[in-house]
């Protein structure tokens, strides 16, 4: 196969090249004409360049599925979603990034979804139901303890914000946060917790600490 996808490699730059060639206003030489190759010389059916496009492109998923967890990019979508939808490009990818910080922090749950969802589980619905029903408003990022639906219903954000959090997961943006894990609206009295933390950004409406 991989002799098969050299080879029809070959043959679609040959033919990228005689394209060129064939461009009005090039005038060919003796010193610079080329023999053309099809892939029938070499010996290449349309079922073996089928066949080999298919395997790239199947392998191009693998190495993207083995890159992104599907649960986690959902759960880093719906933090995006909730907690920034509204916000500008920089704040959303900040929000995100301190999930991310803390999922690869001591302390914490060590998946996305762990830390989004993080908060205390309330007794009666574990002891009566057997569900684990977090306590109203005492979650980490609060959209998800709010009593609120948790399923998005703006299409356009929240497809906007499912690509971001992809990009964001593979790596395509840097963490502008230098390392935080904890955030608070500007708009609010300080909270105690920020006591002996490290300030390292003050964007828009939302200021960033770390230890």
């Amino acid at each position: 196969m991989k002799f098969i996808s050299g080879c029809i490699m070959m043959f679609i730059f040959l033919k990228a090249c005689t394209s060129v060639l064939d461009e009005p206003g090039i005038v060919m030489s003796p010193m610079n004409t080329m023999t053309v190759i099809t892939a029938a010389d070499l010996g290449i059916t349309p079922a073996m360049i089928d066949a080999a496009q298919n395997q790239t492109i199947e392998t191009e998923a693998v190495e993207l599925g083995e890159a992104l967890n599907y649960n986690e990019q959902q759960c880093l979508a719906k933090n995006i979603y909730f907690e920034a939808r509204n916000e500008a490009l920089d704040e959303q990818i900040a929000v995100a990034q301190v999930a991310i910080n803390r999922a690869n922090a001591r302390g914490f749950p060590d998946t996305l979804c762990g830390v989004i969802t993080q908060g205390p589980i309330s007794t009666w619905f574990l002891e009566n139901t057997g569900r684990e029903v977090p306590l109203r408003n005492e979650c980490q990022f609060s959209w998800f303890c709010d009593g609120k639906s948790d399923e998005p219903r703006e299409a356009a954000s929240w497809n906007y914000a499912q690509q971001l959090a992809t990009e964001i997961l593979l790596g395509q943006h840097e963490d502008i946060t230098d390392g935080a894990k904890w955030y608070h609206a500007d708009y609010i009295d300080t909270p105690y917790w920020t006591s002996g933390f490290v300030q390292t950004l003050r964007l828009n409406t939302h200021i960033y600490y770390r230890e």
